[in-house]
């Protein structure tokens, strides 16, 4: 694939996210990359949902690096089928630290909680974001992507099973670069308009 390090620069956490089904040689591109980025001494940001927050969670080299940011309580509250609370709970067991309720209380709406969680990590990862999309809509993905595009920090995408090109943009203006590309797995850098 390519090298994290000549991408995301900054230090601090790296929010990493992508799609709930992600499978095959994408959440293998994307475990290798988040491991790679710990290996190196680097913290991780993960969301609470199946999929690739939930590869990621189970991927920690160092759990002591990583910070959890949970939509639920640690009850299991405001979960739902789409929320790993296995895994963020082993996480949590292994060191982790978790950030319960991470999208506001409860009695939020689940679609503004998810939302609002994933602009918190957005906001708690300085170094940027990595994410790995199965297909161009992947909502929570993109509230996470956006968010740090917004702020300008680096973001990269990881077009898991379709072309690079067919990226969703972030913000208008902008444009995606691709940074390689293996095994059906392309991974591209998000370029900021001026």
């Amino acid at each position: 694939m390519f090298d994290l390090c000549s991408v995301f620069k900054g230090a601090g956490r790296l929010a990493v996210g992508g799609s709930r089904n992600l499978a095959g040689a994408g959440a293998a591109a994307f475990v290798d990359l988040a491991s790679a980025w710990q290996a190196g001494g680097g913290s991780l940001g993960v969301g609470c949902s199946i999929g690739a927050d939930a590869l990621a969670l189970q991927g920690l080299t160092v759990p002591r690096l990583a910070s959890v940011f949970a939509a639920c309580s640690p009850a299991g509250g405001g979960a739902w089928s789409g929320t790993a609370l296995g895994a963020v709970r082993a996480a949590h067991a292994r060191g982790a630290s978790v950030h319960w309720l991470a999208g506001g209380p409860l009695a939020l709406a689940l679609p503004a909680r998810l939302a609002a969680r994933s602009r918190a990590l957005a906001l708690a990862s300085p170094a940027g974001c990595l994410v790995a999309l199965s297909s161009r809509t992947s909502p929570g993905s993109l509230v996470l992507a956006g968010a740090v595009a917004a702020r300008r920090g680096p973001v990269v995408a990881l077009a898991c099973g379709f072309p690079w090109y067919c990226l969703p943009p972030l913000a208008p203006g902008g444009h995606w670069r691709r940074l390689s590309s293996d095994g059906g797995v392309a991974a591209a850098l998000w370029v900021a308009g001026q």
